[in-house]
């Protein structure tokens, strides 16, 4: 689970209203075996996200953009499926729809392959939350395991037999 908060940094985002700011999330991929994956989210505050090619400049968010994912669910989701080169470096930034909107979300990344999605913090400051609210547990049904440690989610892919 990571979050927005008024201590992340804020940015315009790509071709959005100039006078808008938007707190973001940057997490980093780390691709194992080149592939097509899907990128998804769960937030309660209509999460966007970004993707880049080498480095995220939030002066110039429109440079070494590869695609972007906006909300395709009621309840906050966005989709991206891309393919991803290893030995490459991609972030993935994660904002939201509505300007300096908070709250928390999941990522999750599945593909053929292992990846590795590490955050970076984005924060100008005290990193500490604001008080801890109440949120709804989530289910998943992704043909993918999760495992987290220190800020850094590692997905394995499996098949799921779906004999009845």
């Amino acid at each position: 689970m990571n979050a927005l908060w008024p201590t992340n940094l804020k940015f315009n985002r790509p071709n959005a209203d100039k006078n808008n700011y938007y707190y973001y999330d940057a997490i980093q991929i780390t691709v194992h075996i080149s592939s097509g994956y899907i990128f998804t989210s769960k937030s309660y505050f209509g999460a966007v996200g970004y993707l880049y090619e080498k480095s995220f400049d939030p002066v110039n968010p429109s440079n070494n953009l590869v695609t972007s994912g906006d909300v395709v669910g009621i309840n906050g989701e966005f989709e991206m499926d891309v393919s991803l080169l290893n030995d490459r470096t991609y972030i993935l930034v994660v904002t939201s729809s509505q300007p300096l909107r908070t709250g928390v979300f999941w990522i999750w990344g599945r593909g053929r392959a292992p990846l590795t999605l590490t955050s970076s913090a984005s924060s100008s400051g005290d990193s500490t939350p604001p008080p801890a609210t109440t949120t709804k547990p989530l289910v998943t049904t992704l043909k993918s395991s999760a495992s987290v440690k220190t800020n850094t989610i590692t997905t394995t892919s499996k098949s799921i037999d779906n004999k009845a």
